[in-house]
Protein backbone atom coordinates (compact mmCIF):
# COMPACT_ATOMS: atom_id res chain seq x y z
CA UNK A 1 0.00 0.00 0.00
CA UNK A 2 3.04 2.24 0.42
CA UNK A 3 5.97 2.46 -1.96
CA UNK A 4 9.39 3.54 -0.70
CA UNK A 5 12.03 4.88 -3.04
CA UNK A 6 15.53 6.19 -2.43
CA UNK A 7 15.63 9.99 -2.39
CA UNK A 8 17.69 11.77 -5.00
CA UNK A 9 20.68 13.64 -3.62
CA UNK A 10 20.81 11.88 -0.24
CA UNK A 11 20.58 8.13 -0.61
CA UNK A 12 20.07 7.69 3.13
CA UNK A 13 16.64 9.27 2.80
CA UNK A 14 13.53 7.49 1.59
CA UNK A 15 10.54 8.90 -0.24
CA UNK A 16 7.22 7.30 0.63
CA UNK A 17 4.07 7.43 -1.45
CA UNK A 18 0.75 5.64 -1.49
CA UNK A 19 0.17 3.03 -4.14
CA UNK A 20 -3.16 2.80 -5.93
CA UNK A 21 -4.31 0.22 -3.38
CA UNK A 22 -3.14 2.50 -0.57
CA UNK A 23 -5.12 5.44 -1.95
CA UNK A 24 -8.24 3.27 -2.27
CA UNK A 25 -7.84 2.03 1.30
CA UNK A 26 -7.34 5.56 2.60
CA UNK A 27 -10.43 6.72 0.72
CA UNK A 28 -12.48 3.91 2.30
CA UNK A 29 -11.17 4.80 5.76
CA UNK A 30 -12.05 8.48 5.25
CA UNK A 31 -15.53 7.60 4.01
CA UNK A 32 -16.18 5.27 6.95
CA UNK A 33 -14.88 7.91 9.36
CA UNK A 34 -17.16 10.58 7.88
CA UNK A 35 -20.16 8.26 8.13
CA UNK A 36 -19.35 7.47 11.77
CA UNK A 37 -18.97 11.16 12.62
CA UNK A 38 -22.28 11.97 10.94
CA UNK A 39 -24.07 9.19 12.82
CA UNK A 40 -22.66 10.29 16.16
CA UNK A 41 -22.73 14.09 15.87
CA UNK A 42 -25.41 15.01 13.32
CA UNK A 43 -28.45 14.88 15.58
CA UNK A 44 -26.91 16.41 18.70
CA UNK A 45 -28.38 19.74 19.76
CA UNK A 46 -26.37 22.72 18.49
CA UNK A 47 -26.21 24.26 21.98
CA UNK A 48 -24.63 21.07 23.33
CA UNK A 49 -22.07 21.05 20.51
CA UNK A 50 -21.15 24.66 21.27
CA UNK A 51 -20.73 23.83 24.97
CA UNK A 52 -18.57 20.86 24.07
CA UNK A 53 -16.45 22.99 21.72
CA UNK A 54 -15.91 25.63 24.42
CA UNK A 55 -14.92 22.90 26.87
CA UNK A 56 -12.45 21.48 24.33
CA UNK A 57 -10.90 24.90 23.77
CA UNK A 58 -10.57 25.51 27.52
CA UNK A 59 -9.05 22.08 28.06
CA UNK A 60 -6.59 22.61 25.21
CA UNK A 61 -5.53 26.00 26.58
CA UNK A 62 -4.97 24.54 30.04
CA UNK A 63 -2.89 21.67 28.65
CA UNK A 64 -0.78 24.10 26.61
CA UNK A 65 -0.25 26.28 29.70
CA UNK A 66 0.81 23.22 31.67
CA UNK A 67 3.35 22.29 29.00
CA UNK A 68 4.76 25.82 28.99
CA UNK A 69 5.52 25.51 32.71
CA UNK A 70 6.96 22.01 32.55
Amino acid sequence: MIRATIAEGDRRQRRYELTSAGRKTLDRVRSTRETAIDQIWADLPVADLRTFARFGEELGERLEALLEHA
